[in-house]
């Protein structure tokens, strides 16, 4: 405290002093005074500067480095994506030696195997042996097998298990969205399991990336089935909506 009274003391004293100086001694001694303050403000102020342009140099650099990644996980994606077609042609030409063979047995193994290996083209080779091979045994065996792995798939999208779940919308969406059996069997399937409220809310998704041809045959049925999930919640009465829009649009 009386550190503080000194500095006010000798602090009034220099305030007094200049108040005796003349006008020209009063311009030279606040220049003293204000001269180092405006160096250090201008030192300040282009520091500031110098740290504000660094900053927005690095924002910069972090949104070309994130554009960057980003483009180049897509391209990794895309390369992926192709590698992959190019493992399924390979496989299509495997099955295809087995799915034309005389041998029944051999076939047979090959319809259930496509099935389950080609998520996108398999359901649709099989489905084109149901309809062309030359033997009733065959015809019967393939299109048993399509129809249980049909319920299969809807009961996936029914389980109690999310990953389980996921896993079959990708692979209902992939290789099943123009069978319109498939629409069938989940509305149906959904219908009989009310409760079952995330794999009602699934079903609901799943049907909204079918193809709107294989949707328009069970139109009336959709509607009924959506509209009973609406009490479901939010979240479902929504999902209900958009599949209600597509195949009316």
């Amino acid at each position: 405290m009386e550190d503080l009274r000194k500095e006010f003391a000798e602090l009034k004293k220099k305030v007094e002093a200049v108040e005796k100086k003349d006008t020209w001694d009063k311009v030279k001694i606040i220049t003293g005074i204000l001269l180092p303050l405006a160096i250090v403000y201008v030192g300040q102020t282009f520091s500031s500067s110098q740290i504000a342009a660094e900053n927005r140099s690095n924002e910069k650099i972090a949104v070309l480095q994130t554009d960057l990644a980003d483009k180049q996980f897509e391209y990794q994606k895309q390369i992926s994506s192709i590698n992959s077609k190019v493992g399924q042609v390979g496989l299509v030409a495997n099955f295809f030696d087995a799915l034309l063979s005389e041998d029944p047995v051999r076939k047979k193994l090959a319809i259930k195997a496509v099935l389950i290996a080609l998520k996108e083209e398999g359901p649709e080779l099989v489905k084109i042996v149901e309809e062309s091979d030359n033997t009733r045994e065959i015809k019967t065996f393939a299109k048993a097998t399509l129809d249980t792995r049909r319920e299969e798939l809807v009961e996936q999208l029914f389980s109690d298990e999310k990953a389980d779940r996921i896993n079959a919308y990708n692979d209902i969406v992939s290789g099943w969205k123009n069978d319109a059996e498939m629409v069938k069997e989940i509305v149906a399937y959904g219908k009989s399991h009310p409760s079952n409220k995330d794999g009602v809310y699934n079903s609901l998704i799943t049907l909204s990336q079918m193809n709107k041809k294989v949707l328009s045959p069970y139109k009336e049925e959709i509607i009924s089935f959506s509209e009973s999930t609406e009490r479901n919640g939010t979240n479902t009465k929504k999902k209900a909506l958009l599949l209600r829009s597509r195949i009316e649009e």
